[in-house]
Parts: C-alpha cells; structure tokens; sequence
C-alpha cells in the first residue's frame, strides 16, 4: 500500500491486488451516496487484464467495499468479453469502460446510481443493456457507437439522460425512455434501425438533433408535456409518415425537414422546418410569420391556409412547390418576401388584395402572374 495523488480524490491510498489497482475512500473524501457503508471503501482505478477474458469484479478488495468503477479503469481492455459487477457498485465513471470492443455483456447492478460521462462509449460488440431502476444518471455519450446494442431497458423514472447518449447505435429498434426529466441534445442521431419510441411524459421540450439521420423512424407517441421540438430533431427521418405532438407550441429550424409527414403540425415555425418533405400536402399555420423556406421543395403540396394573425410570408417560403394550384392571400398580408412563391409551376389561380400589400421583394411569383395581378417589384415595394 502506498500514497497516490488522484484528480478526483486528492491524496488516497493506492493498493494493487492481483489485476486490480484500487484507491481507498476515506471518510473526509467519500462521496455522500456511499456514507451508508460503515466498511471502508474503495474505487477501482485500473485493470491490468490482458490476459483475461470473462471478468468478476469481487464486493471487497483487500477488506474494502468496491463501489465505484473509476475513470477508464477498463479502457481499451480488448481481450474482455464478459464482466459482472457486484451489487455493492454505485457509481462508474467516466469512460470506464470505453473502446473495450469485445464486451459482449455486462450487468449493471442493482445497488447502481450513475453511469458517467462516454462510460461505454465503442463498445461495438454490446448487444443489451438494462439500467436498473435505482440509476438517476446517465452521462453524455454513455452508448456512443455501440453499433451492435439492440436493445436497451431504461428506468421509469430518472433524472438525467445525456447528451448524445446513443449516437450511432444502428442496430437499436425501439426505445421507450421511461419519465426522465432532463434530456440531451442529439440522443439518438444516427440510430439507423430505430423504428419506435416511447418518449418521456415529464420532458417540456426535444432537443436539437434528437433524431437526426434516423432514416426507419415511424413511429413516436408521445404525451400532453411536450412544448417545443428542437432544431433538426427529425431531420432525414424519411420514414416519418405521421405524428401527433398534441400540446405543440414551438417547431424549430428544420425540425422535420426531409421527412415524409403529410400534414403540417400547426404550430410556431422555424425556417425550414418542413422544407423537402416531398410528401407533404397540407399546411396550416396560425402563427404571426410564415418563416423562410419553411415548405421550399415540398412536391405535392396542393393546400395552403394562412390565418389572420399572420403578416409576412418569407423568403422563399414556398419555392418549387409543383403541385401547387391555388394560393389565397388573406388581407392581413403586407409583406411578401423574395421567390416565396416562385418555381410553382402549377398555379392556376391567386387571389390577392393588392392594396394590402406594402412590400413585395424580387420573383415571388413566375412572371405571368406578376403580369395577371398588375404587380410590378420595385426595389422591395409592391405598386399596382
């Protein structure tokens, strides 16, 4: 037994016994979730295991209760196929277990609070995860690139489930998240075989890039909490067909660009926010502005209703719609931005109080239409 200086610890004891090197947690640095223990315990902090294949960490190590996996105690250990912990373990820390890309399985204990920060981050021969329930933390990019986990069973009711948690998992199907209260931005990018998911009941808002690239998305239930959806939170899910966010306030920049949803949701809009969906046919919106290029290339969109608190249609707002016939502009319009209507081939009618009208920028229509309404653009204003 000798001293060591540790980032985490400060000064501790350092004890090696067989391929484990272990650092004691003495009473003035315990963290208070392990203050229960009346032993003295300790904190695994490397792993000398080259030659071992199937690991069992022990409750005690040299007289102490193990309760804590420490950071990269297992990184990179790729002769590992297998490893049990014990009951006694609480926390794991951060990349504990990164880039072990033989593990196949492990069990999370029972006795487990946290899971830190790129924990299994490259593990891409995991195939199954169940977080216990007594878990109230699970760090950012905990699952990065587990490209083989199929399945994962998450607690009903957690604190925290981090950022990029799940990045590039593509063999994960389906996913229900439990009641966690606080969500990461990008969780589930690039989950390639993700099909469904249960999302959580206590979360206000899905944050950016939630779903992103998850091109077999097609189903997402969801309850009355969610407020907002997050920028490109479903952007290239193509095989998103239909969605219902009841209590929708707030639709993000290109949240549901290039997916296949055939209505609009009805909610505030951020530019973009339908742009590509090729089998959009409706939209609908009540907010104070159309945004910029919010339905720009949406090829069978055949139904616009504008309602009365709008004024501004942006900038290209419905570009290279082709399957656009009819467009009715409400009177309370007066601002009309550049090419919002251009490229829709297929008008055959337009119906607009010009007089509304105080600001006009360049091609908002094909030129035949200018001509029909008696529109002339001139430097940004609209004159008859």
């Amino acid at each position: 037994m000798f001293w060591v200086f540790n980032y985490k610890y400060q000064v501790m004891k350092k004890v090696i016994v067989g391929i484990y090197e272990v650092i004691e947690l003495e009473d003035k640095n315990r963290r208070p979730i392990f203050d229960f223990f009346k032993d003295k315990t300790c904190a695994i902090i490397r792993v000398n295991s080259e030659a071992e294949q199937i690991i069992e960490v022990p409750e005690k190590i040299a007289g102490m209760k193990v309760v804590e996996i420490g950071y990269k105690a297992f990184i990179n250990q790729n002769g590992i196929t297998s490893i049990k912990l014990p009951d006694t373990i609480q926390l794991i820390g951060m990349e504990a277990f990164a880039g072990c890309q033989k593990l196949t399985t492990i069990n999370l204990p029972s006795g487990l609070i946290e899971i830190g920060q790129k924990t299994f981050k490259d593990c891409v021969s995991l195939g199954k995860i169940i977080i216990p329930v007594g878990v109230k933390s699970i760090g950012c990019e905990a699952f990065c690139n587990c490209i083989k986990l199929k399945s994962i069973e998450l607690p009903e009711n957690y604190n925290e489930l981090g950022a990029r948690c799940f990045v590039g998992c593509s063999s994960l199907e389906n996913v229900n998240i439990g009641n966690v209260k606080s969500v990461g931005k990008e969780l589930f990018k690039d989950c390639t075989s993700l099909k469904r998911v249960k999302w959580s009941d206590s979360t206000y808002e899905l944050g950016s890039s939630t779903f992103e690239g998850c091109e077999n998305l097609e189903v997402f239930e969801v309850g009355d909490l969610l407020k907002r959806v997050g920028k490109r939170a479903f952007y290239r899910c193509k095989s998103l067909k239909d969605i219902n966010i009841p209590n929708l306030e707030v639709i993000d920049e290109l949240s549901f660009s290039k997916t296949n949803i055939k209505k609009s949701l009805g909610a505030e809009a951020g530019v973009g926010a339908y742009k590509d969906c090729k089998e959009l046919e409706e939209f609908i919106y009540e907010g104070e502005s159309v945004p910029a290029e919010v339905c720009d290339g949406c090829d069978k969109l055949k139904h616009i209703r504008i309602g009365r608190k709008v004024q501004i249609i942006g900038v290209k707002a419905f570009r290279n719609c082709i399957s656009l016939e009819e467009i009715v502009i409400p009177k309370n319009i007066n601002d009309i931005g550049s090419e919002a209507f251009s490229g829709c081939t297929a008008i055959k009618m337009v119906e607009l109080d010009t007089n509304s009208i105080e600001k006009m920028g360049s091609h908002v229509f094909e030129n035949e239409w200018l001509e029909k309404l008696g529109l002339v653009e001139e430097t940004g204003d609209c004159s008859k």
